[in-house]
């Protein structure tokens, strides 16, 4: 549990340097300092429950932190508040007797559950603060709350209301980015990887140009200077040499001028496993080398892969080895068996070699006795030290019909492997895209019926061009011999 470093530690070695500088002022206002491991305070100060206070009426030795009646209530006497988004809570000190505290000082917010925060540095005055913001920054998982804590020297407190956390809605763009009258993928078109530079975005998609005269997947590429208007080049990117499938693109910018492009390839003998393909650009996306296989399915074996080999791939930096980390699905016995799990890949030499792991399927609140995830699209949130992923899960995994009635679910970790959901329903469904069955082209239900819901790119906030919050592109799916083949490609933001 992290918390935000308000105090300032009061050291021996601090006085006796500020003394022989003939800088130190021994009237230091009550409350300002902690003590240090030997009870030193200023001369007008004493050392009471690990702060230098001006006696026992203004020390803190208990605090109590109390959620302001404006957070929403949830079951139970809790409160529900939203990931990133403000609620108030006020607090109070007492002294050593229980009486209550003139403390003015610092204190410090913590949580049980992800990380508190408050959005301006702030002290308590006369033994109370009241009104204070605090976010969350991790949605709650089932059966899990929240509990605020504050501290202030060795006085604690723990708020006994605790807090379910959600996440922020999505709000989807009125109608889709690009769909099959945008370009030469006329059949089918989806699964977006989006890498945004200093001359604007570059989306990499999936697109099969006809359902009978050219059925096989290809990787195809847009532009846009604003992330509106997309220009889509006249012909694939990349096409399969055996005519096998190219899908399911994903884009790491490993240096500035680097670009590398992943993506699942199936073989035209459907029987074959899916390996893990890899092109690099050496020029910021304007051009690719040749793409080769960078993952066998030979490789993934042991944690369960089956015949199906390695689909979705997702690519990001390791925060934490500076290698690469690859998430991926497998299914371990057939595409419509719906036990599909998610695994991870990494690698630290360039994709010369992987570590392979199974990652444990967050539920999101949906208790089923088998796997329903798939295509794991994750990000790094560096200031909240979390990963951040969106997959899709299955609606109904005892049914093995529903091949593609996916929606698309919100989960958190720690340490990337180890994953929770939230308590909530799904983050983004079909019912939340109610242009997708206008932008269904193909029979036997054109402007018909959509089955679900795929993620695609996610776009974290970035300090550096002004965006703010986190934008989820999703393709809308319909089923075809087995498979599901993507419709077209959206969009949806939240905060």
């Amino acid at each position: 549990m992290r918390s935000q470093h308000f105090m300032v530690r009061l050291h021996h070695v601090l006085v006796t340097a500020l003394l022989a500088a003939g800088c130190y002022r021994p009237s230091a206002p009550s409350g300002s300092y902690e003590c240090d491991a030997s009870n030193l305070c200023p001369s007008n100060l004493q050392c009471i429950c690990g702060m230098c206070v001006s006696g026992e009426d203004a020390a803190a030795c208990s605090l109590t932190i109390a959620i302001d009646p404006s957070c929403p209530a949830g079951a139970g006497d809790s409160c529900v508040a939203v990931e990133g988004r403000p609620f108030k809570v006020n607090l109070a000190a007492f002294t050593r007797t229980g009486t209550p505290s003139k403390y003015s000082g610092p204190a410090v917010i913590g949580s049980s559950w992800g990380h508190a925060r408050t959005p301006t540095r702030f002290t308590m005055s006369g033994g109370v603060a009241n009104g204070i913001e605090v976010t969350l920054d991790r949605a709650t998982p089932l059966n899990t709350a929240a509990v605020l804590n504050v501290r202030a020297g060795s006085g604690v407190g723990l708020s006994e209301r605790s807090v379910l956390v959600d996440p922020p809605r999505l709000t989807v763009d009125p109608g889709p980015v690009l769909d099959t009258s945008a370009g030469w993928a006329r059949a089918w078109i989806g699964h977006p990887a989006i890498d945004r530079s200093a001359s604007g975005y570059t989306l990499y998609f999936a697109g099969v140009p006809g359902v009978f005269m050219d059925p096989h997947a290809k990787l195809g590429v847009a532009t846009s200077s604003d992330g509106k208007q997309w220009n889509v080049a006249a012909t694939p990117l990349f096409t399969s040499a055996d005519n096998g499938h190219f899908f399911s693109p994903s884009v790491l910018r490993s240096a500035p001028d680097e670009v590398r492009l992943f993506f699942s390839h199936i073989p035209k003998n459907k029987d074959a496993a899916a390996d893990v393909f890899m092109a690099t650009s050496s020029d910021g996306g304007k051009t690719f080398g040749a793409a080769a296989t960078v993952l066998s399915p030979l490789r993934c074996v042991a944690t369960g892969c089956g015949g199906t080999g390695i689909l979705y791939p997702w690519a990001l930096l390791d925060p934490i080895g500076k290698g690469w980390l690859l998430y991926y699905t497998q299914f371990p016995n057939d595409m419509t068996g719906r036990t599909s799990t998610l695994a991870l890949a990494r690698s630290g030499d360039r994709g010369a070699s992987w570590h392979l792991d199974p990652v444990p399927v967050p539920q999101s609140g949906a208790l089923f006795s088998i796997s329903v995830a798939e295509s794991a699209r994750v990000v790094y949130d560096a200031e909240s030290d979390l990963y951040r992923m969106w997959y899709a899960q299955i609606t109904d995994p005892t049914n093995p019909t529903a091949v593609c009635k996916t929606v698309i679910q919100y989960a958190t970790s720690a340490d990337g492997l180890f994953w929770t959901g939230t308590r909530g329903g799904a983050a983004l469904s079909v019912a939340d895209v109610p242009w997708a069955p206008a932008h269904n082209s193909q029979p036997p239900n054109p402007s018909g019926p959509v089955d679900g819901l795929a993620p695609g790119a996610i776009e974290p906030p970035d300090p550096a061009t002004g965006k703010t919050g986190y934008t989820v592109w999703f393709s809308p799916t319909t089923s075809a011999s087995g498979f599901c083949f993507p419709l077209s490609i959206g969009r949806a933001s939240r905060p």
